[in-house]
C-alpha cells in the first residue's frame, strides 16, 4: 500500500511538472517572440530524436513509396503493351494488304479491263513443274464456286484450266503441259492451228498449220474461243519460229508468261469472259465476229481456188505423158 501510495504521487508530481511547463511554453510562445535559451537547449534535446525518427521512418516510406511507384509502372506498362499490340495488329494488316495490292497488281489491272465479276481472284500456292506434268495449285475449292475445267487467267492471258478440285483448293495445268490444247489463231496473218504444250516453260507448238497459210515471226498468238472450255481473245504466246513439214509448218511458240513466275491469277468459267466481251462491247464484239467470219470465208475460198490450180497444174503435166499411151 505504501509503495502504490508513494507511485501515485510520483506520477501526480511528474503530471504537475509536463502541465506547469507546457503552460510556461504556451505563455512564452504568446508574449514573447524570440528564441530564449529554453527553446534553444529543447531543440537541441528533441534534434536527435528527430533525426532518428527520419533515420528509422524513411526506409518504410521509401518501400511504400517504391511499391506505389512499381504498382503504377506496371499498369502503364500493361496499358503500352496493349496499345503496341493493338498498333502491331493494324500494322500487319497494312502491311499484308500492302503487299496482296503490290503482288496482285496486274492482275487487278486486268479487272479494270474485263468485267469479271463472275470470277475468283487465287493465291497460287504451290508449283510442280517436272518432266511429267506441269501443274499448280490455287486456293479456292468447291466451297469457293472453284469447278473442274474452269480457265486460268493473268493480265488477259490464258495460263491453265483446272482439273481436278478439292474442297479448299484445287489443282489446274498449266498451257505448258502435254495435255494442254487450246484452239488459237494468230492475231496479224489470221491463221488458225491447234497450241499445245511440249512440257517446256518457255515454248510450246502449234499444230496443223497448213503449210499454204502464211505464217509471221514475233506474231501474237490468240485463242480462238472453239470448244467448251477456254473463251476467245485471250494471248497464248507468239510465234517464234517455223519451218515447213510437209502439208504442215513446224511452229515453234513461246508462251508470253511463265507460271512458275505467278502469285496470283483469275479463275472463271468461258461463259463469264464471253458475256463479258458481248456486253462490254457489243458492236466491237460483233464486227469482229463478223470480220472473222468473212475472213473464214476468205481462206476458204483462197484454199479452193489455190488446190483447184494445183490438180490443173498437175492435169496440164500428166496430160501429154497419156496421149501416148492411148
Amino acid at each position: 500500500m505504501k509503495i502504490a501510495k508513494k507511485s501515485g504521487q510520483r506520477n501526480r508530481f511528474l503530471t504537475f511538472f509536463v502541465a506547469v511547463g507546457i503552460i510556461f511554453f504556451l505563455m512564452h510562445k504568446v508574449f514573447f517572440k524570440e528564441s530564449l535559451v529554453l527553446e534553444q537547449c529543447a531543440g537541441a534535446v528533441f534534434y536527435p530524436f528527430l533525426v532518428l525518427q527520419n533515420t528509422v521512418l524513411y526506409p518504410f516510406k521509401s518501400f511504400k513509396n517504391y511499391t506505389a511507384d512499381r504498382a503504377t509502372l506496371v499498369a502503364q506498362i500493361s496499358d503500352l503493351q496493349a496499345h503496341n499490340d493493338s498498333l502491331q495488329a493494324a500494322l500487319i494488316v497494312h502491311e499484308g494488304t500492302q503487299n496482296f495490292l503490290e503482288q496482285s497488281a496486274d492482275v487487278r489491272m486486268f479487272e479494270k479491263q474485263y468485267d469479271i465479276s463472275q470470277a475468283r481472284l487465287c493465291q497460287i500456292i504451290m508449283h510442280r513443274f517436272n518432266s511429267y506434268e506441269h501443274a499448280f495449285f490455287i486456293d479456292g475449292g468447291t466451297q469457293h464456286g472453284i469447278a473442274k475445267d474452269m480457265v486460268v487467267v493473268y493480265k488477259n492471258m490464258i495460263v491453265g484450266k483446272v482439273v481436278q478440285t478439292y474442297q479448299y483448293y484445287s489443282k489446274a495445268v498449266a498451257i505448258t503441259d502435254k495435255t494442254c490444247k487450246v484452239s488459237a489463231c494468230c492475231a496479224n496473218t489470221k491463221t488458225l492451228g491447234i497450241f499445245q504444250g511440249c512440257g517446256a516453260a518457255d515454248k510450246a507448238l502449234l499444230l496443223h498449220v497448213d503449210r499454204l497459210k502464211q505464217l509471221q515471226e514475233d506474231d501474237l498468238l490468240l485463242s480462238t474461243g472453239e470448244g467448251t472450255i477456254f473463251p476467245g481473245g485471250f494471248a497464248l504466246g507468239k510465234v517464234v519460229s517455223y519451218v515447213p513439214n510437209g502439208v504442215y509448218y513446224d511452229v515453234h511458240v513461246e508462251p508470253l508468261v511463265s507460271v512458275e513466275n505467278l502469285s496470283y491469277c483469275y479463275v472463271m468459267h468461258k461463259g463469264a469472259a464471253t458475256s463479258t466481251h458481248s456486253s462490254e462491247f457489243p458492236d466491237e464484239s460483233a464486227a469482229l465476229l463478223e470480220q472473222s467470219h468473212a475472213l473464214q470465208k476468205a481462206d476458204a475460198r483462197q484454199e479452193m481456188f489455190l488446190k483447184s490450180v494445183q490438180r490443173e497444174t498437175v492435169h496440164d503435166q500428166v496430160q501429154p505423158t497419156q496421149e501416148p499411151l492411148q
